[in-house]
């Protein structure tokens, strides 16, 4: 199953050449029962984890996870909180799909920790460290045959989860509920899957509902009432469903079909229970549709034939690369439809890696050559990698929404995907190389341009195409020449250290308010630290 769940996380970030990069990024970084208990042991070590300054505050020991407090110094003495585990892993993947991490008064959060000795456990942790829970576990053997826990997220001060439980073909999904007021849990519904595989999903709060991706098809489980009904079936089975995308409101799903006799995107209607065509491929094929995050917006690439009737297509593992001759738009709220095209003194171009900034009113995508995206191509067909990465794009732009014109941010690149972080026309943050990460971040504003960061960091983006705010600052993680690990917030093109310890970091997650970060020690141990920022 942990394949399965990699498979899954690597078709929403490798599944293009693109992000297969942003994934090795990653990797640079990394290498350069069911009754709640709170069974804890207060502990203070005499050398702080990570040999740091920092003053522990409180310290709890529960099984396998050694939890602390401290005092940061970098930000007035505000606390954070580190959790270790002593042997074993912590499950940073189980955030990826969830959109929520604390609860809404932001007290508790959860935390997924496998002992290879006695099975995965999750539990439940307030910021003060007063109140630790074990909510639930998974036994050794069945941690061992890939069961899991996925976290969906909170409503109010509940938390609602997935477990994986039961066994040959009465194996499957339970959904559950913890309250971290009564500390009661309750089993809301139970969904066979005997192969226990989950492509994407959406947790739908105010509906009380959840939204899931399983081969074949999209179900939906209503929490209140554990009712399972069957949405669409008769969907293709393979990874992803060519990009199927749930909007952020759990309303609609938009997927792509690349079989001829029904080519072309689809949006279905969660509400109506309807499946509406809304790119039929004749002259031109449609394929990667994403979702603004205001979900007002579905944009995705259109391709058009060439004069032999033919698709230029770059080839990828489950599908074309994300290069096209434009960007088709769909806008929900006004029901119409526009193209965006690059061209400029130059020529026509093609359109890389695109994707929404966060206030839903730019898109952001690299262009590239014809001839360039030609020689992409021709060595995508002989899986060249090596030959593919040397290819410069011509660019970072962006188009804003509301005008319909587009802006060149930047120069020559040689990658088809850098993250950035629009806030209007005319300010803007881009990362301008790469090197064991993203490195030398530059702040437009208002006609002048400054370097924030040059080559001394290298910063990972972690799930974000868009970078992540916290209100008005931007948030970033990376690593030091000296092998530390940095957390900056910026604020019109100033950086200040906000956090900072020895150790190899792994990923990233701002929610909430918080920033989470998923690190190994020096020791490697897996560690997770969260640092609230509200």
């Amino acid at each position: 199953m942990l394949f399965k769940i990699l498979r899954t996380k690597k078709f929403l970030f490798i599944v293009c050449w693109c992000l297969t990069l942003l994934f090795l990024s990653s990797c640079s970084l990394i290498k350069s029962q069911k009754e709640p208990s709170q069974n804890q042991q207060n502990t203070e070590p005499s050398t702080p984890p990570g040999e740091k300054d920092d003053v522990i505050i409180h310290g709890v020991e529960l099984s396998n996870l050694k939890l602390l407090r401290y005092e940061n110094p970098l930000m007035n003495n505000a606390s954070y909180i580190e959790a270790t585990v002593n042997k074993g892993y912590i499950h940073f993947f189980t955030y990826y799909l969830t959109d929520s991490f604390a609860s809404s008064d932001n007290n508790y959060f959860p935390i997924v920790a496998e002992d290879p000795d006695n099975g995965i456990k999750l539990f439940l942790v307030s910021k003060d460290l007063r109140s630790v829970f074990t909510v639930d576990s998974i036994n050794k053997d069945l941690a061992q045959q890939g069961y899991l826990f996925y976290i969906l997220g909170w409503k109010d001060d509940t938390l609602y989860y997935m477990k994986a439980e039961g066994e040959e073909k009465e194996k499957g999904f339970s959904f559950y509920s913890f309250n971290t007021q009564n500390k009661n849990s309750k089993k809301l519904a139970f969904l066979n899957l005997e192969n226990l595989y989950v492509g994407n999903f959406k947790f739908v709060p105010e509906k009380n509902r959840v939204i899931l991706f399983v081969p074949g098809k999209f179900l939906q489980i209503k929490l209140d009432n554990g009712n399972i009904s069957l949405l669409k079936s008769g969907l293709p089975s393979y990874d992803g469903l060519f990009y199927s995308r749930i909007s952020p409101d759990g309303r609609f799903i938009a997927y792509s079909y690349l079989e001829p006799e029904r080519r072309g995107i689809y949006v279905f209607d969660v509400e109506n229970k309807k499946e509406q065509r809304v790119a039929i491929s004749k002259d031109a094929d449609y394929f990667m549709p994403q979702w603004s995050y205001d979900g007002r917006y579905l944009a995705f690439y259109f391709l058009k034939k060439n004069e032999k009737g033919e698709l230029e297509f770059v080839e990828g593992e489950d599908g074309p690369y994300p290069i096209g001759d434009g960007i088709k738009v769909v806008d929900l709220k006004e029901n119409e439809q526009f193209d965006v095209t690059l061209e400029d003194e130059k020529g026509k171009k093609r359109i890389g890696y695109f994707y929404f900034n966060k206030d839903s009113n730019f898109l952001l995508f690299t262009g590239i050559s014809l001839e360039n995206a030609g020689k992409l191509r021709e060595f995508s067909i002989k899986f060249d990698m090596e030959n593919m990465i040397n290819i410069p794009f011509e660019g970072l732009w962006f188009f804003d929404l509301n005008e319909k014109t587009s802006k060149k941010i930047s120069g020559e690149k040689r990658l088809g995907f850098y993250p950035s972080a629009v806030i209007s026309k005319n300010e803007y943050y881009y990362f301008d190389s790469y090197g064991q990460g993203w490195q030398e971040l530059r702040y437009f504003e208002n006609g002048s341009e400054k370097e924030v960061f040059g080559k001394d960091y290298s910063f990972m983006s972690g799930r974000y195409y868009t970078l992540p705010f916290i209100k008005d600052k931007l948030i970033l993680s990376g690593i030091n020449k000296d092998g530390e690990i940095n957390v900056f917030e910026i604020y019109k093109g100033k950086a200040r250290e906000i956090f900072k310890v020895k150790g190899i970091l792994r990923d990233y997650y701002v929610a909430d308010g918080n920033i989470i970060v998923f690190m190994n020690t020096p020791e490697d141990q897996e560690k997770l630290i969260v640092i609230p920022l509200n």
